[in-house]
């Protein structure tokens, strides 16, 4: 009650008398029944039925106005569903259909508490978890066509809904009355999915898959305006808030082949495509070729090889919000990869001993990247030996792994300002040894040890002298493309 508000818990006079400690626990508990029927030997019905409870007090941080707090925050919910299922296998193939549905409710409604800084209104709130629910159909089939051809086919849809009522946008009376757009989100997201996969033997050695995927998650909720509020004192100007709608789409064609001379092979090639709406990134293209083999060598050596080239394409930027235009987030923007690993085993069944080593090399490039991610790049080799025997196993190893990004940024439209470049290189190194019945038929033992060490480095790259506030003598030689580093002991 005598609580004193400030600025900063360093002014907070009453803060050690009123500091408690909070015993912080949770407990679950879940209840299932399933139930099977079989009226026919090839035929099952099936049933679940789930419920669970959580509750107690556990550890949340909120903050108004970048002043955080750590708080108690009471768990009460539960969750329950079921579903019911049908499947039947014949002799050419098997087809199963499920049913499910889920609900999700939330008695902690929200979070209260005292705010304890000077700044904002004497009590917050903050929106808990929505009570929701969901329900989704599925079928699965697999038919055989001929003695050298197997079809598999997926398709599912699903729908979730969440109204929960919507709180004041502050406790203040400043933000109090503002309004809300209506008295909850009534949403409604909608999912369908189906995929479709054809694998064919044409001929011993060489055996054909073509898989065709798609999927759409469509939020159909409707545009309301809000007024975002800035730590419950300032509001910021009406934003209209739409729907979200994704679009995946993948295609990918393989082949398998078995040379006489023991060497395997696999090509593939694949596309996919995402699309994304209303985004300032609305889709990517990328397309995707890898060849793979592996070849037994005589006397127990076996060499693996993969190389792989991608390509991705990106939609035009179309501003949709008020961000900076120069904003390429590196997930969506366009993207050229290559990467190859090797790697070469040697394997003795008879005597035990095993080992290998092996080698790998990644590189993205974002090509047309103005502000962020340009470049990361990975390289990387390891190495293993073992050997097992009825008395005992060994094995150790050794992993290092090297990668180097570098990121463009820009103050202005018609100059690049700076380079920040970083790297890393970790490497691990391990054993294990296990030595079983040690000392009575019952007992074993096991010995583990692993270690791993890791180290990075930075450095900003500035345009010019004029654009970094700190003396000349922090800066060695220009570099090539007229920048200036830091210097290492700066940089580190």
């Amino acid at each position: 009650a005598a609580w004193a508000r400030a600025s900063s818990s360093a002014d907070m006079t009453a803060l050690a008398e009123a500091t408690r400690p909070v015993a912080l626990a949770t407990k679950r508990r879940r209840s299932e029944l399933a139930l099977w029927f079989q009226p026919t030997a090839r035929s099952t019905l099936s049933a679940e039925y789930f419920r669970e409870g959580k509750g107690g007090v556990a550890q949340t941080f909120r903050d108004a106005l970048y002043q955080a707090a750590a708080l108690p925050a009471p768990v009460d919910q539960r969750a329950s569903g079921w579903r019911g299922g049908w499947r039947h296998r014949g002799d050419a193939g098997l087809v199963a259909v499920d049913y499910r549905r889920a609900r999700f409710h939330n008695d902690a409604l929200a979070l209260v508490w005292d705010n304890p800084y000077a700044t904002g209104p004497a009590v917050l709130q903050s929106a808990a978890a929505p009570s929701n629910h969901a329900q989704s159909v599925r079928l699965v089939s697999r038919l055989r066509l001929g003695e050298y051809t197997v079809l598999n086919a997926r398709a599912s849809a699903g729908e979730a809904r969440q109204n929960a009522p919507f709180l004041p946008y502050s406790t203040g009376e400043r933000l109090a009355t503002l309004p809300l757009g209506g008295a909850g989100l009534d949403g409604r997201r909608k999912s369908r999915h189906h995929a479709l996969r054809v694998v064919s033997r044409l001929t011993r050695r060489l055996a054909v898959t073509l898989a065709h995927e798609r999927g759409d998650r469509r939020d159909q909720r409707p545009a309301r305006r809000f007024t975002p509020a800035l730590g419950d004192l300032v509001a910021t100007p009406e934003r209209l808030a739409v729907g979200y709608a994704f679009r995946r789409r993948q295609t990918e064609l393989r082949a398998r082949y078995r040379a006489r001379s023991g060497l395997r092979l696999a090509l593939g090639i694949g596309e996919e495509k995402l699309a994304r709406s209303p985004a300032e990134v609305e889709g990517n293209t990328e397309t995707r070729l890898w060849l793979q083999a592996r070849r037994h060598l005589a006397a127990g050596w076996r060499l693996d090889a993969r190389a792989e080239t991608a390509r991705r394409d990106a939609a035009p930027f179309a501003p949709q919000s008020a961000n900076n235009p120069l904003t390429r987030r590196f997930h969506q923007a366009a993207r050229n990869e290559t990467a190859w690993q090797a790697t070469l085993r040697y394997d003795a069944p008879a005597s035990g001993f095993a080992a290998g080593v092996g080698a790998s090399r990644r590189a993205i490039d974002y090509p047309r990247s103005v502000l962020g991610l340009r470049s990361d790049a990975s390289v990387g080799w390891h190495m293993d030996v073992s050997y097992t025997a009825p008395q005992a196993s060994a094995h150790i190893f050794h992993d290092s792994h090297r990668r180097r990004a570098a990121t463009l940024g820009r103050a202005l439209f018609d100059r690049l300002d700076w380079r920040y470049d970083t790297g890393e290189r970790v490497a691990t190194s391990g054993a294990r040894v296990h030595l079983p019945g040690l000392w009575r038929p019952a007992l074993d033992l096991t010995l583990n040890f692993l270690r791993s060490r890791g180290s990075g480095t930075y450095a900003t790259t500035f345009a010019s002298e004029r654009a970094l506030s700190r003396p000349s003598s922090a800066h060695t030689a220009p570099w090539t493309r007229g920048f200036a580093t830091r210097s290492p002991a700066a940089s580190r």
